[in-house]
């Protein structure tokens, strides 16, 4: 059971990643002209009552307050023959029932069939666990949101490109002298010989904007683990930050989406650094709600996007695709003696 628990969250978060490729890569194709081209954005929020049962780690968590909330996030794209919706939810994982009912609901009143609608979560660490009357609810408010953004389309064009930030994401499993393969050994282990695993320092961007210039969105689709923050406070986690920063240099109404990336052994762990003396930084001083390194990270990010804005290329000539693949993948196998290390350690 447990090694195929395992497998199942490694794949939920190459799922995020794959989700986040298909909408940047598969929406342009040279066959329609962009003037048909519109967008619409709406989010609802779907925040819990305090007291709720907050999902992320192995023991009970139950939400004390709301450091930011939480939302479904519509995207509604409309080329004149096909719709495309984008939902991101901040929560830790894809809830299939709530989602098959949004979908279906999405269906029944605007018309748009379930492949072309795509509901992904951005696997905050700092959400609720999907539990009754969550469930139902969450469904509600996604096919609010969805119903809001269709009354906005409004003709749009986009702009694409591709980020780069490598110094905020670090591989959690590494090579030890003893020849074993540990993840998130601890920060100046000296056991440590290499990491064992890549980053994707890849930043995909789209933006849309009206065709007199105003923003209506920015997607960031990024590799890394959103669990930076803990406790019982109800967070987005650093993509809150990234919103929060571009929203105040590019416009205050734009809406930020956030695609996680392939970042199943990606996380903000720098085990070359000590963590007491980071504490005495400007950036970890202003940490004791525990929000600094999401804020650093959502900080850096955001800098990144800024700076690719300028550079990013309009696309003239594109038809809204959607494709998906399922992918089979062997869940791999453990003798007895690699179970009893893994627990010893």
């Amino acid at each position: 059971m447990g090694k195929r628990t395992k497998f199942s969250l490694m794949n939920r978060c190459i799922l995020f990643g794959i989700i986040s490729l298909i909408v940047c890569l598969l929406i342009f194709s040279e066959k329609s002209t962009a003037s048909q081209f519109k967008a619409g954005t709406a989010k609802t929020d779907i925040t819990p009552p305090m007291g709720f049962s907050m999902a992320g780690y192995y023991t009970e968590r139950l939400a004390s307050s709301v450091h930011d909330e939480l939302y479904a996030k519509a995207l509604v794209l409309d080329d004149g023959k096909n719709k495309l919706v984008l939902v991101i939810c901040d929560n830790i994982r894809p809830y299939p029932e709530a989602y098959k009912k949004a979908r279906k609901s999405i269906q029944n009143e605007l018309g748009i069939p379930p492949e072309n609608i795509i509901i992904c979560a951005t696997h905050t660490h700092t959400g609720p666990h999907m539990i009754e009357p969550y469930d139902k609810i969450l469904s509600v408010k996604i096919a609010d949101a969805v119903h809001i953004a269709n009354q906005r389309l409004t003709p749009a064009a986009i702009k694409a490109g591709i980020g780069t930030e490598k110094h905020i994401s670090f591989n959690r499993r590494f090579l030890m002298k003893d020849g074993t393969v540990r993840f998130n050994p601890g920060v100046l282990n000296p056991d440590i010989v290499k990491p064992m695993g890549p980053i994707d320092p890849d930043i995909g961007i789209f933006y849309i904007s009206t065709l007199d210039g105003k923003p209506l969105a920015t997607f960031v689709n990024f590799a890394m683990h959103l669990d930076t923050i803990g406790g019982t406070e109800f967070s987005a986690g650093y993509p809150y930050f990234i919103g929060k920063i571009l929203k105040a240099v590019i416009d205050r109404d734009m809406m930020l989406y956030f695609g996680m990336g392939c970042c199943g052994n990606v996380n903000h762990i720098n085990v070359k650094e000590n963590i007491e003396s980071q504490k005495e930084n400007s950036w970890e001083s202003r940490s004791l709600s525990r929000f600094g390194k999401a804020e650093q990270i959502g900080y850096v990010l955001a800098g990144s996007v800024i700076k690719e804005y300028p550079t990013l290329k309009l696309q003239e000539n594109f038809e809204l695709r959607v494709g998906n693949e399922i992918v089979p993948l062997e869940v791999p196998e453990y003798t007895k003696e690699e179970i009893d290390l893994a627990i010893i350690n």
